[in-house]
């Protein structure tokens, strides 16, 4: 039987002039496997007007949500407080084992821009 995996690289540089090295930086890579659903590059048009727009999904183990161009706000559940000004938003969870959210995010639009967003979800199996 096939063992599904997916990897994710982060990398993070902080520069104290442009041009120069890196004077800190975080490059990481985390792995999750053994997860029965994956929904890849799932592409939202999202309104400017939207408000609490559902992405849903059933238990959630990593939840990838990127702005190609404008930014986009977040919440996880309905009525808590609005991540605002986003570019990417990322949840990625220890093991297959426990979900890291439940149901769905609700997204809003910036008021200006059209946000072109790629939703990557992986579910617990």
């Amino acid at each position: 039987m096939v063992t599904k995996s997916a990897s994710l690289r982060l990398g993070l540089e902080a520069l104290n002039d442009v041009g120069e090295a890196p004077e800190k930086g975080v490059d990481e890579t985390l792995d999750l496997s053994g997860y029965t659903d994956l929904t890849p590059g799932r592409r939202i048009a999202l309104d400017p007007a939207a408000v609490d727009q559902a992405v849903t999904f059933t238990d959630a183990i990593a939840i990838l949500i990127v702005s190609h161009d404008y930014p986009f706000s977040l919440r996880l559940v309905a009525g808590q407080a609005l991540l605002a000004n986003l570019r990417v938003f990322l949840v990625w969870a220890d093991d297959e084992l426990d979900d890291a959210h439940s149901t769905s995010v609700l997204l809003t639009g910036n008021t200006l821009n059209v946000a072109d967003l790629e939703v990557w979800i992986l579910e617990k199996p």
